[in-house]
C-alpha cells in the first residue's frame, strides 16, 4: 500500500513537473514571437 501510494506520489510529482514544463515552453514560444 505504501509503494503504490509513493508510485501514484512520484507520477503526481512527474506530470506537475511536465505541465509547469509545458507551461514554461509556451511562454518562452510567446516571448519569441514578441521579439
Amino acid at each position: 500500500m505504501v509503494l503504490t501510494n509513493w508510485v501514484d506520489l512520484l507520477k503526481t510529482s512527474w506530470l506537475i513537473e511536465l505541465s509547469s514544463l509545458g507551461n514554461h515552453s509556451v511562454q518562452l514560444q510567446a516571448a519569441v514571437r514578441t521579439v
